[in-house]
């Protein structure tokens, strides 16, 4: 069976595992990308057919041509940025994928959009109604394509799958039924250690993740991790996330600092702590691989989720409370690495635990198998709806 999966995001959220899954299972996988996407040459690279779309063009004529084109394939999944959200109800076969619960009405907690704001609880759902009146006012033309549309007869709420663990954060009961929470959508497969981490064979290792485009922002920083790793005769390794190239030997770091050019999830495995720069992605894999980990905050977020995510990590037990890098003291920041590098204390514990019970889970198996058995039981009751 032919699926679209319409990806607006150049983070990439584990829906790639769920695909890799449904592709060796012979669906037939074509993915819909942001014509600005930095993925494209990944997904090509993977032998996907790719269709790029621009997630900014409200104009009538453009909306036509993609409905048009996703109603050719059996089945469309799309994330809640996605363009294709401001018409998933009009077409006949239509999932969503979300690795956050956040961007849909409910009373548990405020829309991201209000993250650094006071909201009274008994709010939180309204103000989802406030940014949807915000859109809305923004896409004016959107009204008018949807005329030109035919109403779906489907009156029950559009279907969803998240990369969510039930064992950190329970479904909200305001939720429809046909929502579920599958567990994380993480690699299992990574099973090699990178090339670069094998000169510290048998080193203690702490992984600090950088997303910054310049690393002269944090210098005073990691001089401190360095000198801090040194008295423990621990290896800090840098990662840093950022697209800018940076030569970081000219900021004179001392000591055994190593810089790295892997991708994060590829490291987290094969170290033994974590410090990074409140990351979703980085935050679930530390967890999945029982690692213990520290977030230091900036002035600004790169992600309206991130440090609701960073948050639930901590309240679990697997992550210390965070930091801000203008005001921790060296002091403080040796306690924390302290703990991260110890043994038997509870956070190492419950790192444990938690990574036992999401291993089990096997999130993308049950994405796969409900996106399989959702769109096989439409696509047979429209054929049979059709003879």
């Amino acid at each position: 069976m032919k699926i679209a999966f319409c990806i607006s995001s150049d983070t990439r959220s584990g829906i790639e595992f769920v695909m890799k899954s449904l592709n060796e299972r012979h669906w037939e996988i074509t993915v819909f990308l942001n014509k600005e996407s930095v993925l494209i040459n990944d997904f090509l690279e993977e032998g996907y057919r790719i269709v790029t779309v621009d997630n900014s063009d409200f104009t009538t004529e453009s909306l036509l041509k993609l409905y048009h084109l996703l109603e050719e394939f059996g089945c469309v999944l799309y994330d809640h940025h996605s363009i294709v959200r401001n018409f998933a109800d009009r077409l006949k076969r239509r999932m969503e994928f979300n690795i956050s619960p956040r961007f849909h009405p409910t009373f548990d907690y405020p829309n991201p959009n209000f993250n650094d704001a006071y909201i009274p609880a008994g709010f939180n759902k309204v103000s989802y109604s406030l940014i949807k009146l915000i859109e809305d006012l923004k896409k004016q033309e959107l009204n008018q394509f949807r005329k030109e549309l035919p109403v779906s007869d489907q009156s029950s709420p559009i279907p969803s799958i998240y990369g969510i663990s039930a064992t950190l954060l329970n479904k909200p009961k305001d939720y429809p039924l046909n929502s579920y929470f599958t567990g994380l959508w993480i690699n299992t497969e990574r099973t090699s250690c990178p090339d670069a981490l094998d000169p510290f064979f048998g080193k203690k290792k702490l992984l600090i993740i950088l997303n910054t485009p310049s690393i002269k922002t944090v210098v005073p920083f990691l001089r401190w991790c360095s000198e801090i790793c040194n008295e423990l005769h621990v290896q800090p390794i840098v990662i840093n996330k950022s697209k800018e190239e940076e030569d970081p030997t000219r900021y004179r770091i001392e000591g055994q600092m190593a810089f790295i050019k892997n991708a994060p999830e590829e490291a987290i495995p094969f170290v033994d702590a974590v410090i990074h720069a409140e990351d979703y992605h980085v935050s679930m894999n530390c967890l999945y691989h029982g690692k213990p980990a520290l977030a230091y905050t900036t002035k600004g977020n790169l992600n309206l989720d991130d440090r609701f995510w960073k948050d639930q990590a901590v309240m679990s037990g697997c992550a210390l409370k965070p930091i801000h890098l203008t005001t921790v003291t060296r002091k403080e920041l040796k306690n924390h690495i302290e703990v991260l590098m110890g043994e038997h204390l509870p956070v190492h514990h419950r790192c444990a635990e938690m990574a036992q019970k999401l291993k089990t889970e096997d999130g993308v198996k049950k994405a796969a198998d409900l996106i399989e058995l959702y769109f096989s039981m439409s696509f047979h009751l429209t054929q049979h709806a059709a003879s």
